[in-house]
Order: C-alpha cells, then structure tokens, then sequence
C-alpha cells in the first residue's frame, strides 16, 4: 500500500514565544539567631544565619553557577527606621561576615531614647534588603527586593537568644515526592 502523498509534509502543531526568565533569589530568615551585647543606653544586635537561596541554573553542568552581582557580591541592606519599645537605631545594619554557602551576619546598634524606663530590647525590626543575580549563561538578571524582620528579645548583658520567625516565601526547590514501586504480579 503506497501513501496518497509521497511528500512529507511538517506540521507546527503549535508555536509560542516567550522571554526566558530567572526566577527570583530567596532571603531566608528562618533559622537566624540574635545575640545582643553592650550596656542598656547602646546595644549592639548581631544577626547570623541569613540564608539566600539562588534559583537554578537549568544547566546539567555542575560548575555553572548563578553569580551576586549585587554591590559588593552580596545582598544589599538599606537603611532602616523605626523605634524598638524605647530604642532608636543608631547604626544602620551591615553585613559585616558571610558567603551564599555558610549564610551572612549582619550588625547594627540601637540607642536607648531618654524618655525610655526600659530594661530590655523586646520588638521587631524590619531592615529592606535587595539582591540582583545573574544567570552564567544566558546573563538574564533577577532581582529581589524584600524585607528582614529581626525579632529581638533580650536584655544586654544576657548572652545570645534564638529567634525563629517564619518565611514569606516558599523553598526554591520542592522534595522530590516519593516514588512508587509498581505490584509484583
């Protein structure tokens, strides 16, 4: 039986054009610990374990890697306002240690205002981060733009305390789900 069409036709069953994007980078801030020092007119608060998780790459070759091309190679902290029940910050936060792999601590100071009768430092703080990251073969670009929240409860003098806080965000990668094993027949 021969074809009615000898000639090969090809058939574009659909078409679609599109941008190929970089998904956004993650600031964790899940497992951060607070650890304050110095007298109750001027603490000094130090943050460690921020995590930033890097989207995937897409690419089978495990030495290409999404590089930081934030300032300086690492996530940039803006300044931050507000007053913590009687203390005002007096030295803007800064990532003052870290890597991608083993996490940044960041430091800042808060004053004690004159009119306060505090003992302790107990509230929140929100500190504006950004962070832009390039693919290393397509050079698209992502930027994220968020917030850390640093919850402080401590009194100076008293040593380090945990302060877990949960994420706004999801993981960048999901479990693998459990595979299934077929009957045996």
């Amino acid at each position: 039986m021969q074809p009615m069409n000898s000639k090969l036709e090809e058939f574009i069953l659909f078409e679609t054009e599109g941008e190929i994007n970089l998904e956004e980078p993650i600031v964790y801030t899940d497992n951060v610990s607070v650890k304050c020092s110095g007298t109750i007119s001027k603490v000094k608060i130090e943050v460690t374990g921020l995590k930033v998780v890097l989207p995937s790459t897409g690419l089978t070759d495990p030495n290409a890697k999404i590089s930081i091309i934030s300032e300086g190679q690492q996530p940039v902290l803006k300044d931050a306002a507000g007053e913590i029940n009687g203390f005002i910050i007096s030295s803007q936060p800064q990532i003052t240690d870290g890597d991608v792999e083993n996490g940044y601590t960041l430091e800042f100071e808060l004053t004690k205002t004159p009119s306060a009768n505090v003992k302790s430092v107990e509230g929140s703080i929100s500190i504006p981060v950004s962070l832009v990251v390039r693919h290393p073969s397509n050079s698209k670009t992502s930027r994220t733009d968020d917030e850390i929240n640093v919850f402080i409860n401590c009194t100076p003098g008293g040593g380090a305390v945990r302060s877990p806080q949960p994420s706004t965000k999801a993981p960048a990668k999901a479990p693998a789900p459990p595979t299934k094993t077929p009957p045996k027949r």
